[in-house]
Formats: structure tokens, C-alpha cells, sequence
């Protein structure tokens, strides 16, 4: 037993070496955006590789979580945690999670499916190229109006936005600094596409917690009377996890003021692109990843997390199960 022990300890300690020996390749952003980066969320560019490496340790040395170690994933968790290690492990572990919490929604894309380019091409998940100023937030495009109860399922949806969020939180360091912008279309919604209301809790979730963006508002368009009233409910419900939602109607005048038009597509009043170049581009922008993602959902919890996941939801007394929340407290 000790001498298993002292090989663990051995190959762990091999393995921490490389880890640390290992080179950065890091996007620095400009400076603008890192000016913001220091003063809101406590980054110091010289001590990057550091975090970075005391995070891929805990991952080396964590039995429940593999998570992706690329320098710039890693930095993206860093920056959501304000750089505390501490919270940026709770966020990484977090992530992982939802995927078991939610395994409909957060799968792995099938990229050889003809049905899954037909729902992208769809454009109901786009993301808007440029940020709303150089160091603003990104902005993702939801047009719900264009879901389909009966071609498509909500997990669909899910997927495509979680794909979408993720891209830009790879790509554009506006997205981790300053965070995103929703700016949701509910023009000619039906009563069918309001039943997706139902899985409200389950979107904000992905929303907040699926990714390390900070939300720094959501804006409703074209939304009808009876939407309005829910949107209304939604805000109560859950306004400490996005505190600022917006609804306009058809003043998009209002909504300018947040969102300038030249960033806009021209269908909604702006002067850069139109949707049907912006959803080839989103398309072609998920496919160059190709790669990335199926690598992606190659990680995530391990077999030992799922086994104390399951013992945890057989157990029955409540003394076994005080006993099983002593190992989901790591």
C-alpha cells in the first residue's frame, strides 16, 4: 500500500514538472481592454503563466474533473473568477457539470450530420462580429421566431448557443473582459414557441453559469404584449443573475442606444452586413473549429465523479448520504 501511494506521489510530482515547464501561448488583448482587465478584474499579464500552471496542477491532481488545459480556456476562467484561484477551480468544475446536469442540451455537435449544418444555417444562434465599442461587450443574436416546434427540439437551440458562446469566448477577449449582450428578435413568435418559457430556468442556467461570460444585459425586441408580461416575471424571478433585462417592443431608437446600428445587421436598422452573409459567416466560423469541439467534449467529469453521482442518488438514509456529500466537498 505505501509503496503504491509513494508511486502515485512520484508520477504526480513528474507530472507537475512538466506542467510547469510547459510554454505560453497566450492572445493578449489591446490595450484598452487590458487596461480594463487589471483595473475591474484584478489582471496582471506577468503572472498569467503562473495562475495558469497552478491550474493545470489542481486539474493533474483532481480525480473528478479533466478539464481542457489550453492557455487561453484557462484564462478565460481566470478573468470570470477575477483571477481567484479558488473561484476559478468552483467555475471549472461548474462548467463540467452542467454537461452532466443538462447532457440534451451540451453535447458534442455532429458535424457529419447534414440535419445539424441545416439548423445552424437556420440562423437562430448568430454573433455579432464587432463588439459595441473597442472595449465593450459582444453582443449573440437569438432569433427565436425562427424555432420550429415541429422541425426542431429546445435542446437544439441550446446546443447552438452553447457552441456560439463558446466560440466567442475563445476568439474575442471583448466577450471575457467586458462580457455579452443578448439581444433576443421575438418578432411573429407564436404560442407554440412561448411553451420553451417552461425551460426558462434551465436557459438562464446555461446563460450564467455554462460559460465564463459575464451577462452584462439582455434586450427583447419585437416581443408581444403577452410575452412582455413573462419577460416582466422572468426580470423578478431572476434578477440577481441578470439584473439588467430590457424590453423594447418595436423602439429600436431605444435599443440604439446600447447597441449602435453599424455593428447591426441592415434588417435591423444597422449598416454592417446583412443576416444571410452574417449566418454564412457564423457557419463557417463553428466548422473552422471543427476540431476544437470534438476535442472539447472529450473532457469534462471523470468516471470516479460519475460513480459517487449515481451512489449518491441511490442511497436512502439520510446517515450514507451525509456520508457521500464528504466526497463532493473536494
Amino acid at each position: 500500500m505505501e509503496q503504491t501511494a509513494n508511486n502515485k506521489q512520484n508520477k504526480n510530482k513528474i507530472r507537475n514538472k512538466l506542467l510547469i515547464k510547459t510554454s505560453m501561448n497566450l492572445r493578449r488583448p489591446p490595450l484598452a481592454l487590458q487596461k480594463i482587465a487589471e483595473e475591474k478584474l484584478n489582471e496582471n499579464w506577468a503572472k498569467i503563466p503562473d495562475e495558469i500552471r497552478d491550474l493545470r496542477i489542481w486539474n493533474a491532481n483532481n480525480e473528478f474533473i479533466r478539464a481542457r488545459c489550453d492557455e487561453q480556456f484557462l484564462l478565460c476562467f481566470l478573468r470570470s473568477a477575477q483571477h481567484n484561484m479558488e473561484l476559478a477551480e468552483t467555475k471549472l468544475k461548474s462548467f463540467y457539470r452542467l454537461r452532466d446536469k443538462y447532457p440534451a442540451c451540451l453535447r458534442a455537435p455532429s458535424f457529419k450530420d447534414p440535419k445539424f449544418k441545416e439548423f445552424l444555417e437556420q440562423g437562430i444562434v448568430l454573433f455579432l462580429p464587432k463588439p459595441i465599442a473597442e472595449d465593450g461587450p459582444m453582443i449573440i443574436l437569438l432569433r427565436l421566431s425562427l424555432f420550429s416546434v415541429e422541425r426542431n427540439t429546445f435542446s437544439e437551440v441550446m446546443q447552438n448557443l452553447h457552441l456560439m458562446q463558446e466560440l466567442v469566448m475563445l476568439e474575442e477577449d471583448n466577450a471575457t473582459i467586458s462580457g455579452i449582450i443578448y439581444l433576443i428578435d421575438c418578432e411573429n413568435i407564436t404560442l407554440k414557441n412561448l411553451y420553451n418559457l417552461l425551460y426558462v430556468d434551465k436557459l438562464i442556467n446555461i446563460f450564467t453559469d455554462g460559460l465564463p461570460l459575464p451577462v452584462k444585459s439582455v434586450h427583447f425586441i419585437h416581443e408581444p404584449h403577452l410575452l412582455d408580461v413573462a419577460i416582466n416575471i422572468i426580470k423578478f424571478m431572476f434578477k440577481k443573475q441578470i439584473p439588467n433585462l430590457h424590453c423594447h417592443g418595436s423602439n429600436l431608437a431605444d435599443l440604439y442606444k446600447t447597441i449602435p446600428q453599424n455593428i447591426l445587421p441592415l434588417e435591423y436598422g444597422g449598416s454592417y452586413r446583412n443576416l444571410n452573409d452574417l449566418v454564412s459567416y457564423c457557419v463557417h466560423k463553428i466548422y473552422s473549429h471543427q476540431k476544437y469541439f470534438m476535442e472539447d467534449f472529450s473532457f469534462g467529469t471523470t468516471l470516479h465523479w460519475q460513480m459517487c453521482l449515481n451512489a449518491f442518488r441511490n442511497e436512502t438514509t439520510s446517515y450514507r448520504i451525509l456520508e457521500w456529500l464528504k466526497i463532493f466537498i473536494y
